[in-house]
C-alpha cells in the first residue's frame, strides 16, 4: 500500500542533472511534491519543481513511476522527463531549499542522493 505519493521532474542537462537538497534533509533529490487522487501530478511536478529552484520545467514525456521505502513509508514518484523555459533558467532556491544545483552524472557517485534518484539513475 502506497502511503505518500509524489511527483517529481526529472531535468537534464548535458551530462547532469538537477537536485535540491531541502533544510531538514542531508540528502539531494529531484523536485517534487506530493499529491492525492483530486491533484494533476503533472501540474504539480511542474509547480513544485518551479517553487523549489526558480526554473519552469515544460513536460516532455512521462519518465516513469519509482517506488521505494523511506522513513518508514510506502513512496510512489510520478517522474516526468522535462527540459527548462528559457525564460526561467536561473536556479533560484525555494523557501525551504538548501541547495538547488545541477550535477554532473559522475559526481552523484560522491553525495548522499534520495533513493528516488538512484532508482532513476538506473534507468537512464
Amino acid at each position: 500500500m502506497v502511503s505518500e505519493q509524489l511527483a517529481g521532474c526529472l531535468i537534464l542537462k548535458n551530462d547532469g542533472l538537477l537536485l535540491v537538497r531541502k533544510k531538514n534533509k542531508d540528502y539531494f533529490e529531484l523536485p517534487s511534491g506530493t499529491f492525492s487522487e483530486k491533484n494533476n501530478p503533472e501540474e504539480i511536478a511542474i509547480n513544485e519543481t518551479t517553487k523549489q529552484t526558480g526554473i519552469k520545467p515544460l513536460v516532455l514525456q512521462q519518465f516513469g513511476i519509482v517506488e521505494f521505502r523511506e522513513e518508514n513509508k510506502n513512496c510512489e514518484v510520478v517522474v516526468y522527463e522535462c527540459s527548462v523555459d528559457p525564460s526561467t533558467s536561473e536556479l533560484i532556491p525555494g523557501e525551504n531549499m538548501e541547495e538547488v544545483k545541477w550535477i554532473k552524472f559522475a559526481e552523484i557517485k560522491n553525495i548522499k542522493v534520495s533513493e528516488e534518484v538512484s532508482l532513476v539513475i538506473d534507468e537512464l
